[in-house]
């Protein structure tokens, strides 16, 4: 760690940050979509992994065209499939890649491992897993497996 005065860090130039959602994340940032069963958080990632492959608007926010990939962890291929299909309404973007994988565990060695090959490989810059919960083998809601 290499500290600095606060006076020096003020008035280093820095530069501007690239956000894949305008003012809402930045690239290389984490974001989540939290609710409740059934509110549609799966349509809304979908919405945003559409938005983000075309560079166009996501709600009211401005975003920057990246290949992305979106994980299914919780629905069967084809309940899924009739989704896209319902969403897409015959257009189908080109820098989205779908994978479905109720086995995918990201806590485990060999799943966070398989994700990164997959993502170097293929060049994916961003990355929607849906659902969290549902990709890891531990119990979320206990501090020792969450950690």
């Amino acid at each position: 760690m290499k500290t600095q005065p606060l006076a020096t860090f003020i008035r280093t130039q820095l530069p501007e940050p690239v956000f894949v959602i305008d003012s809402l994340l930045p690239a290389g940032g984490v974001g989540f979509i939290y609710g409740e069963p059934g509110v549609r958080k799966s349509w809304l990632a979908m919405a945003l992994a559409d938005a983000i492959s075309e560079g166009s608007k996501w709600l009211v926010y401005r975003t920057l065209v990246q290949n992305v990939l979106i994980i299914n962890t919780e629905l069967p291929p084809n309940i899924y499939q009739d989704r896209w299909k319902l969403f897409l309404n015959s257009h189908i973007p080109t820098h989205i890649a779908v994978a479905n994988s109720s086995e995918l565990k990201l806590d485990t060695p060999s799943g966070s491992t398989t994700l990164a090959i997959e993502v170097k490989q293929n060049n994916y810059q961003v990355v929607i897993i849906d659902n969290l919960f549902t990709s890891f083998a531990g119990d979320l809601t206990k501090n020792t497996d969450a950690n």
